[in-house]
């Protein structure tokens, strides 16, 4: 009989890692009906009739978060909004419950929750390895005694101990006399003092009194303080070295999607150039060879180079993350976020929105209070997300010389962090304007554990990687690819006598009607033609550059050599600024859009958004084109 068990936990107990180790990335991904609050479904590796699924973290069964609410209606199998699907509601077998070792007494109200409820319940105790290590000893006949079910101690990172794991749930799931949790028998009040506790203290406090009561019975000898992480904080979270530390970071990222990608850049460029040239050769002067190097190599290729840089970017979030400074991050700018009338744990949405808006507006709803969501949502896309580093790249190697500037930053790479910084100051800006003209906002402070320090795991930084670059050559490349043939086809025809006459053509026809528009901005029909691809997606505006300047200069050997170059020369500096300006403010995502529409339930503030985005990508690009006109 095939066996489904719920994973649960509190966030950063481990849990991802572990499910992770026991499906070997054997999983499928969707979101829960009527919610953007992704969950995962796995089966053992080594036992394929047994399903995982993969709840959102939880501290206890009355959170007010989305996410929370979720995993407490899959637990309960109680739908109180509307998130249960045939796929994962109704009987389970069980819960399989994981908890940080070094941080016991805080996680095991969530296991004694359960237990009352009379659900099964596997006690998962992870990174035991950190606790052995920090003298922590455990009396596991006693645990073991008080959850009979099954225990298991152990790493997410051991192979050895994950065999161990697959076997306990094996065993578990083989239970005598075992039967499927239907969650019938409980009334809708007993529901409710668990839902709603906050009025039943003697309740809270009882479940408290248990948890001190269970520690003092299995505890052998108390783990010792983490003295690492109290001093490594003492820096890191300190009202005057935190922040500066926190600035001197972030301009050292800046600086290596310049200085550590360039080798590999041009390592890729090389490539596409040879690719181009020997393309040209084998098949020589004709339409056929013009559509594969100008329309697709050039125009796939011109953004492929920039790979290196967003596997960078995604690098150095998932380290920051793994180590646990990330968390440190949005306690380091709640107090700041105040002030512009978001709430503190708007921070987390607003720090992952640089990797991709989309997901960050998603995260949005673990935010419990409506105004605040609809807040961060409608800002979200004013952080610069990685599909503007193909673009800030392009433009600020064609505006700003190589040169260090102050130590080992350099100048481009000052640019860039600067740029990055006006996109968070616009946001904030954006939010205070929301908060004094639409709604009072409440401002609430962030609440959440700021958990140890760690060495990041190679394994993890690898999995991360495999799968947010694979989203991208999958969602953002398919883009590319349609648009790069779509742009080719339009800058390419009409011909006229045997040359590509650059009035001829449908692009600089569509350019040239919209040139009115952009013209006060300094915008030709090239670039104007460019901009309309790049609203499917932000980084297509590189592959339409260079697809359209290598189909006008037929004197050009290759799509890509020289693209900064042929900007830098085409352009004043004011044109330039005035672009990249744009691309600061300006929505250039459809996905953006239908995410927001999702998220919002209408169309009226994908609208708003788009009106306002506009209005300050038009006025200030306009302002550079005239302040910088030289």
């Amino acid at each position: 009989m095939n066996k489904k068990f719920f994973l649960v936990g509190p966030p950063n107990s481990g849990k991802t890692a572990i499910f992770n180790a026991l499906t070997g990335m054997h999983f499928k991904s969707t979101n829960y009906p009527g919610a953007t609050v992704e969950r995962r479904e796995g089966v053992l590796k080594h036992h394929p009739d047994i399903k995982i699924i993969d709840l959102p973290g939880i501290y206890s069964l009355n959170g007010q978060a989305l996410d929370e609410k979720i995993t407490r209606d899959h637990i309960l199998n109680v739908s109180y909004g509307r998130y249960l699907d045939a796929e994962a509601t109704g009987a389970y077998d069980g819960v399989i419950l994981v908890l940080d070792s070094t941080r016991l007494s805080k996680s095991l109200y969530l296991a004694l929750e359960l237990q009352s409820l009379k659900i099964p319940i596997l006690l998962c105790l992870n990174m035991n390895d950190l606790a052995l290590s920090r003298g922590q000893e455990l009396n596991i006949l006693a645990l073991k005694e008080k959850f009979p079910f099954g225990l298991w101690q152990g790493s997410a990172f051991d192979p050895k101990q994950i065999q161990n794991l697959e076997d306990e749930i094996f065993n578990f799931s083989c239970r005598p006399n075992a039967e499927r949790v239907f969650f019938n028998t409980p009334s809708q009040q007993e529901l409710e003092k668990l839902i709603h506790p906050l009025g039943q203290p003697n309740l809270i406090s009882q479940f408290f009194k248990n948890v001190d009561q269970l520690m003092n019975q299995v505890t052998l000898k108390k783990i010792a303080p983490d003295t690492m992480t109290s001093k490594l904080d003492h820096l890191f979270t300190h009202v005057f070295w935190g922040p500066i530390f926190l600035l001197i970071l972030l301009l050292f990222i800046f600086e290596l999607l310049f200085t550590f990608s360039a080798p590999l850049q041009d390592g890729l460029t090389w490539i596409f150039d040879t690719f181009i040239s020997l393309t040209r050769e084998k098949f020589g002067v004709n339409t056929w060879t013009d559509f594969l190097t100008d329309g697709i190599i050039a125009g796939v290729g011109g953004v492929l180079v920039f790979l290196p840089q967003i596997l960078l970017l995604f690098t150095m979030i998932i380290l920051l993350e793994d180590s646990g400074y990330l968390s440190r991050m949005a306690y380091l700018c709640d107090s700041i976020f105040k002030r512009f009338g978001l709430p503190g744990n708007a921070v987390i949405p607003l720090l992952s929105g640089h990797a991709c808006a989309i997901p960050a507006m998603m995260s949005a709803r673990s935010l419990p209070h409506h105004e605040d969501r609809l807040t961060t949502i409608l800002i979200t896309p004013l952080t610069a997300c990685s599909a503007r580093i193909p673009v800030y790249s392009l433009l600020i190697a064609s505006l700003i010389p190589r040169g260090q500037a102050v130590g080992f930053i350099s100048y481009q790479g000052l640019t860039m962090f600067l740029l990055y910084m006006l996109g968070i100051i616009a946001s904030l800006v954006t939010a205070l304007i929301l908060k004094k003209f639409r709604y009072q906002s409440s401002a609430r402070s962030l609440l959440m554990e700021l958990p140890s320090y760690r060495m990041p795991r190679l394994k993890n930084l690898w999995i991360g990687l495999k799968m947010r670059s694979g989203a991208f050559l999958k969602q953002a490349g398919t883009i590319i690819f349609v648009l790069s043939i779509l742009l080719w086809f339009l800058s390419y025809f009409p011909k006229a006598n045997n040359n590509l006459g650059e009035h001829n053509s449908y692009a600089s026809h569509m350019g040239k009607a919209l040139a009115p528009i952009f013209a006060p901005l300094g915008f030709d029909w090239k670039i104007t033609a460019a901009l309309i691809p790049s609203f499917a997606a932000r980084e297509v505006m590189v592959s339409a550059m260079a697809t359209t300047f290598a189909i006008e200069d037929v004197d050009s050997d290759t799509g890509l050599q020289g693209l900064q170059e042929k900007i830098r020369n085409s352009y004043p500096v004011g044109t330039i600024w005035a672009l990249l300006l744009w691309f600061v403010f300006a929505p250039q995502c459809i996905s953006t859009f239908a995410v927001m529409r999702r998220e919002t339930g209408s169309w009226r503030w994908p609208l708003v958004m788009m009106g306002y985005t506009l209005g300050l990508a038009y006025l200030s690009a306009f302002i550079a084109r005239h302040s910088l006109n030289f």
